[in-house]
């Protein structure tokens, strides 16, 4: 048995690559076919050093996004902040709590998913000038809610629920989604398997209101035609929804199969994704932890036109019957430039 799952964990790390690296880029490409795109941004320092592969391992407030399944395992209460200042001046931020319920093995969670893409000028086809000196700002976020249940001592499940809000100037765009996951652990080897699909909902539409309705006035050749009221429509898009699937491994451990030891733990977590708007990807990443409390990681992807590494550290504080944990991250994109992130969470 313990062969089979060597055998199985190295072929997967294999695989999931070599499986993303052989997929064509698609005959038709969807890139920047859907609304609330931010929904896709990764969220916290870990995860983002990691490279995101996140769905097996997601145990904190950020669960809620990457796998709401993850907070049952939580067990306290839990405050988290992230921050992080993205390429072209946007700024990616997210608070979330996490309660632990009067129902057993139940953990409930509430966040705010916020990015402020700050501002430009406001030009005209027929003035291209910034002589108005008019700004127009664009944001968005998400307001969710998660609740997350441990079925068995192997088997976890969560779904969250959110409203989301897309502004550009005077435009906006109102909808709602929902995320469901779960994750398995067999209890060989520090084996944990995940799966998530996220941001399933109807589509979103850019809506102006008032502005957007006016009075068709006849052409002047067709007398006797009254003035018709008239509205413009947009069209709708697809929310980004993504299949994700992974595993973690404990390749050194107190439950290892391979080199049990109690000090030290380096895990491999592995993860493929499925996005309707982009063909299929994978993630590899590492984490090297000492005592539970100074933790150091790297990660990469496969099948992104940007993306290059990753790598940050952890350390959790013990604080009498409470945890502090701070986690930064740096994130090369590339043509892009590199991001730094940084994370805090407060568990009690």
């Amino acid at each position: 048995m313990r062969r089979f799952i060597n055998i199985f964990i190295i072929s997967m790390c294999i695989l999931i690559p070599a499986v993303a690296l052989a997929q064509k880029t698609g005959d038709i490409n969807k890139a920047g076919t859907t609304a609330a795109k931010f929904l896709r941004l990764d969220i916290g320092a870990r995860a983002y050093a990691l490279g995101g592969a996140y769905v097996p391992i997601a145990e904190d407030a950020t669960a809620m996004v990457y796998n709401p399944a993850g907070l049952a395992k939580m067990g306290k209460a839990a405050l988290s902040y992230h921050n992080v200042d993205l390429y072209a001046d946007i700024r990616h931020q997210f608070v979330g709590l996490v309660i632990p319920t009067a129902m057993e093995r139940t953990t409930i969670g509430f966040y705010i998913n916020s990015v402020n893409y700050g501002t430009i000028f406001r030009t005209s086809i027929e003035d291209q000038s910034a002589a108005n000196q008019q700004y127009i700002f664009s944001s968005s976020q998400s307001y969710g809610m998660s609740i997350a249940r441990q079925v068995t001592d192997r088997v976890f499940l969560g779904v969250s629920s959110k409203f989301i809000i897309e502004k550009i100037w005077l435009d906006t765009a109102n909808g709602f989604a929902f995320d469901v996951g779960a994750i398995y652990e067999p209890g060989v080897g520090g084996l944990r398997l995940g799966v998530s699909v996220r941001n399933l909902g109807p589509d979103m539409r850019m809506d102006r209101g008032p502005e957007t309705t006016f009075t068709k006035i006849p052409e002047t050749t067709l007398p006797g035609i009254r003035s018709i009221p008239a509205r413009l429509i947009t069209d709708k898009f697809n929310l980004p929804i993504v299949f994700n699937v992974g595993f973690s491994f404990d390749l050194v451990g107190p439950t290892s199969m391979l080199l049990t030891n109690d000090v030290h733990k380096f895990a491999i977590i592995s993860e493929i994704n499925d996005a309707f708007d982009a063909p299929l990807r994978s993630i590899v990443g590492a984490e090297y932890t000492w005592k539970d409390m100074l933790s150091l990681r790297g990660g990469t992807r496969q099948n992104y036109d940007l993306f290059e590494y990753s790598f940050g550290a952890g350390l959790k504080i013990p604080v009498r019957n409470s945890e502090i944990l701070f986690d930064y991250a740096y994130a090369d994109y590339g043509d892009l430039e590199g991001v730094y992130v940084a994370s805090f969470e407060i568990r009690f």
